[in-house]
Order: structure tokens, then C-alpha cells, then sequence
């Protein structure tokens, strides 16, 4: 008899020790810092709202525009630069009253691009850059890259501006970038969205910032297993960035 009382206050010491764990829990999660919140408002109103609610984060979506449609890998070399870069910098910056924007300052590493790649240029980008950001300052082997979402901190608020179908470039990351550049060759534009951003490993295999299906994709895959290596051996090499040494060299197939 005493055994199974002493068993029974064991059972409800237990028990009592699970609720009390599980309002802590709850009580934690109603006393988060940040707000998510997919409702339209400037970054002022997002401020207030903070303030207002005692919070300190607020977490909004990015908006994601139209990419330029490709149907296949070579499709995207005719129509782009091709750049192997390492971020190496980036500053995020209000856009206009409701938007964050980031501009990425990148290493170029190597240039992939084809010889008769049809050059666009994007002369409104040079209208973009923030008035802090010099053209004279970037270096020859360098790019500046614009992205939608970043994070700023405004009056003591952090706000976030981000979205996992575009997610922003690390800073300890390198990438296969396919790029549209600016005149002046030192302002790029990420086109084909996502789906032209492709994340190096230390052993140089590629794989896409957003997983789904997509010809650049799928053929980077399917056809060069992902391998870095083989598909610089497949196409013609022209190192043409500025202030790179100029090199020519195609080398054949299997």
C-alpha cells in the first residue's frame, strides 16, 4: 500500500514537473521578440508596430520578380555573363518607403563567359547605386550584384526582409553567377533569378540556391554531373573581365 502511494506522488510530481515545462515553453513562445508579418506597410509603420507591440524583429517577404526564361544551358551562356565570384562585402539600403534592397560587392574568380555572348547592357542599374557606393572605388576584378531583401536596424528595430524562394548570397559562399551587366562592366543584374545562382563546395560541385526543375539546372546535372571542373572542359574559355590577363582556351571533348 505505501509502495503505491509513493508511486502515485511520484506520478504527479512527474506530471506537474511536464506542465510546468510546457507553460514555460508557452510562455516563451508569446513572449517572442519578432513579428512576422505578411501584411502591406512602409518600413516606418513596421517600426511603430514593433514599438507599439514591445518587439524588437520584424520578418517580411521579399518580393521576387519576373526572371528572364531560358530553355537550356547554352541558351543562358549566349545570353549572359558567366562568373565564378566570392562575395566579399554586401550592405542592405531602404528601397523606396516599403522595401530593403542589398548590394553585394563580389570577387570576381573566374569568367566563363563565351567569347560571342550577346553583351546586354543595363545602363539604369548605374541609377540604382546608392550614393555611398563609388564606381571608382570597385576594382577591376570586382562586380557590384543588387538583391531584394536585406536586413536594416531602424530606430533600435531590426527589420527583415527575406524569402527562401530567393534566399540572399552569403558572404562565405562562392558562386556560378549568370549575369547582365552595366556599361560601365562593375554594376550586374541576377536575371534569371534563382535559378542563376548556383553555390560551389570546396570539391567544386554546383548546386542550385533553390532546388526545382529548370533547364540551367537539370543540364548542369544531368550532363556534368554537377562537376564545375566539367563543365569549364566543355566550354570556350575567354577571360575578358577587366583588368583580368586575357586568355584563350577550349578544350575538347570526352
Amino acid at each position: 500500500m505505501i509502495l503505491k502511494s509513493l508511486a502515485l506522488v511520484a506520478l504527479l510530481v512527474i506530471a506537474s514537473i511536464i506542465m510546468a515545462i510546457g507553460n514555460q515553453a508557452g510562455r516563451q513562445r508569446q513572449a517572442s521578440d519578432t513579428i512576422f508579418s505578411r501584411q502591406a506597410s512602409t518600413l516606418a509603420e513596421r517600426v511603430q508596430d514593433a514599438r507599439q507591440q514591445g518587439k524588437n524583429r520584424v520578418v517580411f517577404p521579399a518580393p521576387i520578380g519576373i526572371p528572364f526564361h531560358v530553355k537550356s544551358l547554352s541558351e543562358a551562356f549566349d545570353n549572359f555573363q558567366v562568373l565564378v565570384v566570392q562575395p566579399i562585402s554586401q550592405e542592405s539600403y531602404p528601397q523606396g518607403d516599403s522595401d530593403i534592397v542589398t548590394w553585394h560587392r563580389l570577387k570576381v574568380i573566374d569568367d566563363l563567359s563565351h567569347a560571342n555572348a550577346r553583351q546586354t547592357s543595363h545602363q539604369e542599374l548605374e541609377g540604382l547605386l546608392p550614393r555611398n557606393i563609388a564606381l571608382q572605388d570597385i576594382g577591376n576584378d570586382e562586380v557590384l550584384v543588387r538583391q531584394a531583401g536585406g536586413i536594416l536596424n531602424i530606430d533600435g528595430i531590426t527589420l527583415i526582409q527575406e524569402t527562401d524562394r530567393f534566399p540572399l548570397l552569403s558572404i562565405h559562399q562562392r558562386y556560378l553567377l549568370f549575369l547582365s551587366r552595366s556599361r560601365s562592366e562593375k554594376i550586374a543584374s541576377m536575371e534569371l533569378g534563382p535559378d542563376g545562382v548556383l553555390a560551389i563546395d570546396q570539391k567544386g560541385q554546383l548546386s542550385p540556391l533553390v532546388e526545382h526543375e529548370h533547364p540551367v539546372n537539370n543540364e548542369i546535372r544531368q550532363s556534368y554531373g554537377s562537376s564545375l571542373t566539367r563543365l569549364k572542359a566543355k566550354i570556350p574559355l575567354k577571360l575578358h573581365w577587366p583588368g583580368m590577363v586575357l586568355l584563350q582556351m577550349v578544350v575538347g571533348g570526352d
